[in-house]
Parts: structure tokens; sequence; C-alpha cells
């Protein structure tokens, strides 16, 4: 047997064991098989933990080798911009890379099977392929309509939605080139083809006041009403501030603030205020406080969890 090109040598140990007359060995065992010499039975060792390291072979408890069963896993598909994406598996501490060619369909959020190809090791991260797609993740997007005239396609608002949905004619609505809509995915379609969608929402043009927020509203499945106790809470706490309760805070009422907070903002809740002493300015930095009207564990708090960023 030619040792003299460790590949080769791979090539020819692995060809051995997937041999349908192979019984798993020892190396021992199989260097006598092999008529391979005792000074050269290191460079066979050397060979079959380069194939163990590839995921090639396996090597069991009592040191036989034989050939690795295809290890398959079922997790979390994340996509990247670029064209690549991870998995993610349940107790695995590292995700598992998938390169572009080996995505095989899989979007965003999908629950996928994986095959591992190379596993992990000296602390790069295992790679895998796409075997199974076994459950979808996103059933609709968010986005910008482009109307081609006849048909149009939706732009997804998240970048890791890699590709353009296709909408037919009859599947517009009253869409307009430029809005933002909700588009219900009707198909996936395949590498080739284009997933394809139905509007079911136009939440208006692009830039107007409040698209934005509503189209991260409908993107992420938030609440846009609120429960009648917590607004009768936030009711109840809207209330004038009596000498009792300013005991224990520092009262600032009197002093002249002016709010950092924005035009458009919803919350006006910090400010600032600046007055002479003698030859120096005080600058005072204020945020509102808050935790005297929203107390831990209360309904306020309860659902400002549910929607906080």
């Amino acid at each position: 047997m030619d040792f003299n090109d460790f590949e080769k040598r791979k090539k020819v140990i692995y060809d051995f064991i997937c041999d349908s007359l192979y019984v798993p060995m020892k190396l021992k065992e199989m260097a006598i098989v092999l008529q391979v010499p005792k000074e050269n039975r290191d460079e066979l060792r050397e060979v079959l933990d380069a194939l163990v390291m590839d995921g090639k072979v396996s090597v069991s408890k009592r040191g036989k080798y034989s050939k690795a069963k295809k290890v398959l896993l079922e997790g979390i598909f994340t996509a990247n911009a670029r064209g690549f994406g991870f998995v993610t598996i349940e107790d695995m501490e590292r995700d598992i890379f998938i390169g572009a060619d080996d995505i095989h369909g899989a979007m965003q959020d999908d629950k996928v099977v994986v095959q591992i190809t190379k596993p992990e090791k000296k602390g790069k991260r295992a790679e895998g392929v796409i075997v199974k797609i076994t459950e979808r993740g996103i059933k609709e997007i968010i986005g910008t309509f482009e109307d081609n005239g006849g048909f149009g396609f939706v732009v997804s608002d998240n970048p890791k939605f890699l590709r353009d949905v296709f909408v037919n004619k009859e599947n517009m609505g009253q869409a307009k080139n430029g809005q933002k809509v909700v588009c219900e995915l009707v198909s996936y379609g395949s590498e080739k083809k284009n997933p394809e969608g139905k509007i079911t929402e136009v939440l208006g043009n692009e830039g107007d006041k409040g698209v934005d927020i509503l189209s991260v509203i409908r993107a992420f499945g938030l609440p846009e009403e609120f429960q009648k106790d917590v607004i009768k809470a936030a009711e109840k706490a809207a209330v004038p501030v009596s000498e009792e309760s300013t005991e224990g805070r520092l009262d600032l009422r009197d002093e002249m603030m002016v709010t950092i907070d924005g035009e458009d903002a919803k919350d006006l809740d910090d400010a600032v205020s600046l007055h002479k002493e003698g030859d120096e300015y005080v600058l005072g930095v204020h945020i509102a406080d808050v935790s005297h009207y929203v107390k831990e564990g209360s309904v306020l708090d309860e659902e400002a969890k549910k929607r906080g960023t």
C-alpha cells in the first residue's frame, strides 16, 4: 500500500472502511489485514485520526473504527444578509454554520433538519447542510410594494428575509407603488423561484407619519390596544402631585427646565436645566421619577415588560 501521500492514504483507508465486507476493527487488527508494518502503524493512526476529525470515521469506546453515521439535528435557521446562515440547536453552545450553497431554500426562523458535514474543532464552529425544512417560521412579511405593471414584488423590511416576494395582479389588492404593506406568504418558492404572496393590508405611504411605527408593530406582532385594567392603572397614576407624595423625593418643579426629547417623542421624561451661581454655571440633567408611578410587579410594570424593546 502506498503511504507516500497523506491524502491518498486517507482515501485508501476510508474506502476500506466503507467496503460492504468491512467489520469494525481496532488499529492493530486493521494494520494486520492491510499488512502495515509495525514501524508504519503510527502513520496509520495519524490517518485514522484525520478521518475522525473530518467526521468521516467514528471510533468506539473499545477503539474500533467504523464509517461515521450521518449526524442529523433539528434547529432554527437564522439567515445572514450576505447569503449564508446559521442553525441554532437547543442545548448546543455554538450554532452550526450553513454556507450559501447549503441553505436549500430555508428562510429566516424556519425549523430545519441539518446534517453535520464538518464537526466543531479547535474553537471553530461546526458546518452543515440543510436537508429538510420541517416548519416555516414566517407566515407574513412587512415591506415595501414595488409595482411592475401587472405584477409586483414586496421587499421585506426584515434584512434577514433575503428574497423579494412575487405578487400577481389578483393578489395586489389596493396597494400602490412604494407603499408599506402586509404580505401573506402563499408559496415559499424554491432555490430558483421567488416566494409568492398576497397583500392583506396597506399600512400607508412610506415616510407618512406613523407608518414606520405601524410597520414595526405589525412585524413583531405587538399589541396595538391596551387592556382595560392597564388603562385604568395609568389613569389612576396620572394625578396631581400631593404634599404627602413629595416626602423622600427631590422636588424640582420650580426649576426652569427644557426637555431634550424630540418633537415626535411619545414620552417626555428627560430634561436639562441651567442657572448661574456666581461666576459658574450649574447644569442639571434630569429624568422623571417613573418608579414612583410604576411600581415593580404592578399591572403597568408587567405591560411595560411585554412591550419593551
